[in-house]
């Protein structure tokens, strides 16, 4: 996909600030095509890609009851 819309990956990857072609070919993919979109999805991923490393895999020990019919 990266190869078929090279230029639309390139500019997605240049306003995004991220240079990697198989992650601006996911974003537009995502955003069915908008560019404007793709765009944004990136720039939000960049933002938050430091704070992964940090989470770790999480472990979710509680459960949180259904709301039964009494509400």
């Amino acid at each position: 996909m990266a190869q078929q819309l090279g230029l639309a990956v390139d500019r997605v990857m240049t306003e995004s600030g991220i240079f990697d072609t198989l992650l601006a070919a996911l974003a537009i993919k995502q955003a069915s095509g908008d560019l404007v979109e793709a765009i944004f999805l990136l720039r939000a991923y960049r933002r938050n890609a430091h704070r992964a490393p940090h989470l770790g895999s999480l472990q979710r020990s509680a459960r949180w009851p259904s709301a039964g019919p009494d509400l």
